[in-house]
């Protein structure tokens, strides 16, 4: 059933607002998933990057493949590591960094993790058909794309100091 129509003035936070509320639900939806695996989202995140980006990456690289802080990208990666799902080592070339390698036991994490993630987001997007689910992704990327053209709120306060 299609939506009310939403006043010009209140468009954009009932947007935000219904992808907030549809990222809490789908999110309620894989928790059991990974809490089976006793696993985070965030640490499933960092493992499948991994896996994506040929099984190395440089903790930057994670950073902003993830869009999350150094930080928490160290303490993923912490976490990772003692799981033995990753292991790090010197970057071959770059003296400077270190570069991120999924484990046998990390790959094989992804294996068992995945095949009912997938059964659930398929199930959840049986909503949409898949012209649609293309449209969906679409228009996401391009919010996604004008966020990362905004200023974040920390490079404001580093600008100031």
């Amino acid at each position: 059933m299609p939506a009310a129509p939403i006043p010009a003035s209140q468009r954009a936070t009932a947007a935000v607002l219904a992808v907030f509320k549809t990222s809490s639900w789908l999110l309620g939806e894989l928790s059991p998933v990974f809490a089976e695996h006793a696993i985070t989202a965030t640490r499933f995140d960092a493992l499948e990057a991994l896996s994506r980006h040929g099984g190395a990456a440089r903790p930057a690289e994670l950073r902003d493949m993830l869009h999350l802080p150094a930080q928490t990208i160290t303490g993923v990666l912490d976490q990772l590591q003692a799981a033995g799902l990753v292991k790090r080592s010197p970057h071959p070339s770059d003296r400077r960094s270190t570069i991120a390698l999924l484990t046998p036991a990390g790959r094989d994490a992804i294996d068992r993790i995945c095949p009912p993630l997938i059964d659930i987001e398929q199930d959840c997007m049986t909503a949409l058909t898949p012209a649609e689910q293309d449209q969906l992704i679409n228009l996401l990327i391009k919010v996604q794309q004008r966020i990362a053209q905004r200023p974040s709120m920390l490079d404001e306060r580093s600008a100031r100091r």
